[in-house]
């Protein structure tokens, strides 16, 4: 089990010791890893405790990335997401025909960006999480809800630039957490068990955190803003990965590089964060 750095003297330490491991195709600095494993911390209401057993979390971003990446998949990534049922509700639409379609808006950047990658990297878009979902890539912490009125606007994390400030948990909700049987629509009764995660700016890719709650019997899921909607969702989706595609000079040479930033425009996605519209100057960064 991975031991996670929760103040900053010791997150200093790690990622020196950290450094030493990264493979030198990695584009990965100095900078990257210092300010993403000292700046992220929960928030008040969360007491920090490690409880990724089994690289559950990584395992979670795996999933989702390749859910992405499957024509079939979009039904099981918003299965990966705390508000699964909500999303499922706010459409009157199958969620496999959002455009009208049989979602061949989605399907038609899939099957690009899976052409390309295959003439890229002459594999399939297969991830291993060990190799890819590292920690010079991902900056976790976990812990436990101690208080739920302390998250109230706070949660889930803000996850980028360019993403909404909305969507975050109401006083009625917290309240709704602290009498409800697992803490209501929510889930952030005392005791909830919640990690956040950071995805450092790569690539031309603006950094991203993630909010995840686990559920004893599915695992690790992302809670994202209540104000995005299936069709949201679905939205972004397609225009991210048609960025990447569109973008491909931007996938590097390493093929591990290259799942994690398919993986950072996936998770950007879920958070209402649109890569078309990032700054010109940004976008052209490496």
């Amino acid at each position: 089990m991975r031991t996670y750095l929760y103040v900053v003297s010791a997150a200093c330490l790690g990622a020196s010791a950290l450094l030493m491991s990264v493979p030198a195709s990695a584009d990965v600095t100095v900078k990257n890893v210092v300010e993403e494993a000292t700046k992220l911390s929960l928030p008040e209401g969360i007491i920090a405790k490690d409880l990724n057993a089994e690289s559950g979390i990584e395992k979670a971003f795996k999933g989702i990335t390749e859910d992405a990446m499957s024509k079939t998949g979009f039904d099981n990534l918003v299965g990966r997401l705390v508000d699964k049922d909500r999303i499922k509700k706010s459409t009157e639409k199958s969620l496999a025909d959002l455009d009208g379609n049989h979602n061949k808006q989605l399907t038609d950047v899939i099957a690009s960006l899976d052409g390309a990658w295959k003439s890229k990297y002459n594999t399939n878009f297969s991830i291993d999480y060990s190799k890819v979902f590292t920690p010079e890539f991902l900056t976790i912490k976990t812990g436990e809800v101690s208080d739920p009125s302390l998250l109230v606007g706070r949660w889930p994390m803000h996850a980028a630039m360019l993403a909404p400030e909305g969507g975050r948990l109401t006083a009625a909700e917290a309240e709704a957490a602290k009498t409800k049987v697992f803490g209501g629509e929510s889930k952030l009764e005392k005791g909830r068990q919640v990690a956040i995660v950071s995805m450092p700016a790569n690539h031309g890719l603006p950094g991203v955190t993630a909010s995840l709650l686990y559920e004893h019997v599915t695992g690790w899921h992302f809670d994202i803003p209540s104000t995005i909607t299936a069709q949201m969702l679905y939205d972004n989706l397609v225009s991210n990965l048609t960025y990447i595609d569109s973008h491909r000079e931007i996938l590097p040479t390493d093929v591990n590089e290259g799942y994690r930033t398919v993986s950072q425009a996936v998770t950007a996605a879920l958070y209402g964060v649109d890569l078309q519209k990032l700054p010109a100057r940004t976008a052209g960064e490496r």
